[in-house]
């Protein structure tokens, strides 16, 4: 049987794959987005089904907690994602995804049902741009996720 991320034995990408589950059965969300869009940028390079979500699909995602402790560009471009941990001074973003806590992003992220409207009024997620990029990278990390845990 072959693996659901087709990534043969790609050791980094497994480890990736590994960090990430034990990161969702912890439920610890330091470090989770990172690792999201590593894990993310690793199987669409190898996952030709997966990289169909991106096909000419261009977009600048910048992501801050409130107090810019942590800052991270998620650029896709030429269906491939490339994360930066800084904002990129070049990068014109279409979306700037500001949450309180990391625990929030993870909650908005991997909801069965993203409630954007809820995370905005408990002021736990704050956005300046279109919010149609939200919607799609949570979907895009909702179908890794259910990937990663091998339920596709």
């Amino acid at each position: 049987m072959t693996h659901p991320l087709e990534l043969g034995s790609n050791l980094v990408a497994d480890k990736l794959v590994e960090k990430f589950r034990e990161c969702l059965e912890s439920e610890v969300a330091e470090g989770f987005l990172t690792l999201l869009l590593d894990l993310m940028a690793a199987v669409l390079f190898f996952n030709a089904r997966y990289r169909e979500n991106i096909k000419r699909f261009d977009a600048c995602y910048v992501f801050r907690t409130a107090d810019d402790s942590m800052v991270v560009t998620a650029i896709f471009r030429h269906d491939r994602l490339e994360v930066w941990p800084h904002r990129r001074k070049d990068a014109q973003p279409n979306i700037i995804i500001t949450f309180q806590n990391p625990k929030a992003l993870r909650n908005l992220l991997l909801a069965p049902k993203a409630d954007i409207l809820g995370s905005m009024l408990r002021q736990e997620v704050r956005l300046e741009g279109n919010l149609n990029y939200l919607y799609k990278l949570a979907y895009m990390a909702r179908r890794l996720q259910l990937i990663a845990t091998r339920a596709v």
